[in-house]
Parts: C-alpha cells; sequence; structure tokens
C-alpha cells in the first residue's frame, strides 16, 4: 500500500475519532488481535493497515473502501458512519488459524476485485 493510502485510513480514523465512537487503542488492538503498538503506528500513519484493519473498519463504521483508493469517493458508504456500540458485537470465531487465513485471502481477494472494478469505472469514466 502506498502512503496515500495511509493518509486517507487516518483522515477516516480522525473522523470516527470525532464522533466518540472508536475503542481505545488497546480494545482496537485485542479485537483485531494486534499490539497496541502496531495499531497506534497505523493510526498515526506510519504503517499501512491491513486487509483485517480495512475490513474491520469497513464492517463496524461503513468506511468506504473505495474512498481509500480514490479520494473522490464519499469517506463512508451513504455517506454517513455506522454508529453502533462496535465492542459490543462477539468476535467472529474461526475453527482454527488455517480457516482465519483463509478467511483473511478469500476478504483480499474481495478488496482486489473491488479495487479493479473502481479502477476500471474511473477509466471509462475519463475515457466518456
Amino acid at each position: 500500500m502506498n502512503d496515500a493510502i495511509s493518509k486517507r485510513f487516518v483522515s477516516v480514523v480522525q473522523k470516527i475519532k470525532q464522533s466518540d465512537q472508536l475503542p481505545s487503542q488497546t480494545e482496537l488492538a485485542n479485537k483485531l488481535t494486534y499490539t497496541r503498538q502496531y495499531i497506534s503506528s497505523v493510526f498515526t500513519g506510519s504503517r499501512p493497515p491491513s486487509n483485517e484493519t480495512i475490513k474491520y473498519f469497513h464492517d463496524n463504521f461503513k468506511m468506504n473502501i473505495n474512498y481509500l483508493f480514490n479520494p473522490s469517493e464519499p469517506m463512508f458508504l451513504d455517506g454517513k458512519m455506522a454508529s453502533n456500540n462496535i465492542l459490543s458485537e462477539p468476535p467472529v470465531e474461526y475453527g482454527n488459524a488455517k480457516d482465519k487465513r483463509i478467511a483473511d485471502l478469500e476478504y483480499t481477494i474481495e478488496l482486489q476485485k473491488e479495487m479493479i472494478a473502481s479502477l476500471k469505472g474511473n477509466r471509462k469514466a475519463k475515457s466518456a
């Protein structure tokens, strides 16, 4: 991922922080099974967000994944972020590490398909 994507992800995080809906870095790290230091580095833009982190923000805050690749897209789906208590949701359970890895790879493929579709749509719009 490039710096522009990291910067746009940071802007999403800042917008969610303003709404007081963002859990603490420790809570988020525990939920995503990352270290708090990793979450902190993603939130400051010094490291790119993982696919799992992007998926979490998409699923829980209605972040528009296309915004990360194209700043002319809206930041949130339907123009607004979700307003629910995300910490009360039960975590997704995987049978084992292999199942989790498969789920992560399947999600990565879906992200890439969305990216390709978005880029093809932008190319068609420019040529029209």
